[in-house]
């Protein structure tokens, strides 16, 4: 299934407040995801994973903070772009 793990990454802007297991199992998706080629053999899961947990809180602190009706779109954005970087 082309795709599949590069969807659960992406679908993981609604969960915001992340548990330490959810940040292992981006790592594991990313790591995944490179084996299966759907991502850059390059790509670090750990920086990976650290950079869409910072888009998510990013989104979030602006959601709340700023009252940004558009920020967790941007995220989703911004993480699909990272993605296919």
């Amino acid at each position: 299934m082309a795709g599949s793990r590069l969807n659960l990454l992406r679908a993981l802007p609604d969960h915001v407040a992340e548990p330490p297991a959810q940040t292992a199992i981006k790592r594991y998706l990313t790591s995944e995801a490179i084996e299966i080629g759907e991502l850059n053999p390059d790509a670090d899961p750990a920086q990976l994973a650290f950079e869409l947990k910072a888009l998510l809180v990013a989104a979030n602190n602006a959601f709340i903070l700023l009252d940004d009706p558009t920020a967790f779109a941007r995220a989703r954005h911004a993480i699909s772009e990272r993605l296919q970087s």
